[in-house]
């Protein structure tokens, strides 16, 4: 006999020397925990697969983190400073330009109190006028959603000229709105008799809801800002960027609506990572393209009558077909046409995106590398000079927030 033989003897031994009750006990709790393992395995994995459980591959954090920076992205909520251009679409004034510029003078978390001069918890962050001055500077939805307050009759009238006005319990005169994804934006401290949206009101991103102020416990013009998830204040930096004001919804499609096809294309162009410089690039050669319509319908190239071209670029022939593969159910649009655009630079003309992201290359050189590299027209050269010299004639327009 080997000894493992001699292993299994014994241990056959020892369990044929076991009472009964004892044998018994033992094979109870052994179905009990396999019965546990495979309980826990049919609840979790369905919960798991909605998302409702989600098992993470790293140390806890700690701070019972509420994990808001999973729940969306930050690129789908705007800067909420508007620009100082408004224009009105369908009833509803809009602010959706270059935000004017403002300072970010304290942030979520903790801070000394201005008033107390005490460490205190400050939940959310300030955005200050630069020039300190009261109703003037736009403050607009950061986020489609429905209004939450005001409400007809409550009060939108405190003065911005009280430091410490319990007024709107210190928020002064403020707007609180929902959003689809299960957040609240809330936008304290506005200029009296400025709010322009009640409870119930659907509204719409980059719309304007009041003007800056410094109603309530407030020493100086600014707007505070909050975002609360789940009921709980949390940082709004996570939601909204200086530094990208206007970006689109995370997966794209999503233009920034303006009074035409021309200021949308700007306006959307404008919002993506593109240098000022890169955007009156792209302006010049799409009207260009689509012949001055910055229609995304627009079809040329025609050969023996049929067309082989289409869109703001005026994709042909394969690169067509591509744009429709893409985004079969947004080819169609601006959005989506200027997300494939997006997609071609990064995925075949990575140099060129470069240059119209940080290229210290002036509007004309951009223009006419863009021309020459992605668009490629007959007699190259020529076209393409021309081009760059009409440059200047969308610079202005660009620069002045697409006016």
């Amino acid at each position: 006999m080997n000894e493992e033989e001699t292993k299994n003897s014994k241990m056959k031994l020892a369990w044929n020397s076991l009472p009964l009750k004892v044998k018994l006990i033992i094979i109870g709790i052994a179905i009990g925990f396999f019965s546990i393992i495979i309980f826990l395995v049919v609840l979790i994995a369905p919960l798991m697969e909605l998302g409702i459980i989600e098992i993470g591959t790293g140390g806890g954090t700690g701070g019972g983190s509420l994990g808001y920076s999973d729940i969306i992205s930050s690129t789908s909520y705007w800067w909420p400073i508007g620009s100082s251009e408004t224009e009105t679409i369908n009833g509803k004034l809009f602010a959706t330009g270059k935000p004017v510029p403002t300072t970010t003078t304290s942030y979520f978390g903790n801070r000394i109190d201005p008033f107390t001069g005490k460490k205190g918890n400050h939940t959310g962050t300030d955005i200050a006028a630069n020039d300190g001055s009261l109703g003037t500077i736009n403050i607009i939805a950061a986020q489609s959603g429905t209004v939450l307050y005001p409400a007809p009759g409550d009060v939108t009238n405190c003065r911005s000229s009280s430091t410490e006005d319990p007024c709107g319990g210190g928020y002064g005169n403020f707007v609180k709105i929902a959003h689809d994804d299960g957040t609240v934006t809330l936008y304290a401290h506005l200029y009296e008799n400025s709010i322009t949206v009640r409870a119930g009101d659907t509204v719409t991103k980059g719309q304007v809801i009041g003007k800056m102020g410094s109603s309530g416990r407030s020493n100086g013009s600014h707007l505070h800002f909050e975002v609360l998830v789940n009921g709980e204040r949390v940082d709004g930096l996570n939601y909204v960027s200086e530094d990208n004001p206007r970006p689109t919804t995370q997966g794209g499609n999503t233009p920034v609506q303006g009074k035409d096809n021309k200021q949308t294309v700007c306006l959307t162009l404008s919002s993506r990572e593109y240098s000022q410089n890169g955007v009156i690039a792209l302006m010049t050669n799409i009207n260009s393209e689509s012949a001055g319509t910055f229609d995304p319908e627009i079809l040329g190239d025609y050969q023996n009558g049929v067309p082989t071209s289409y869109g703001l670029c005026q994709w042909h022939n394969g690169r067509w077909d591509n744009l429709k593969n893409t985004y079969p159910n947004t080819y169609n649009t601006i959005g989506g046409q200027i997300d494939f655009l997006t997609y071609e630079l990064k995925n075949g003309y990575s140099g060129l995106y470069s240059d119209l992201q940080n290229s210290s290359k002036t509007a004309a050189a951009l223009t006419k590398e863009f021309c020459k590299t992605f668009e490629r027209p007959a007699n190259a050269e020529t076209t393409c000079t021309g081009r760059a010299n009409n440059s200047n004639s969308f610079a202005e327009y660009v620069k002045n927030g697409c006016n």
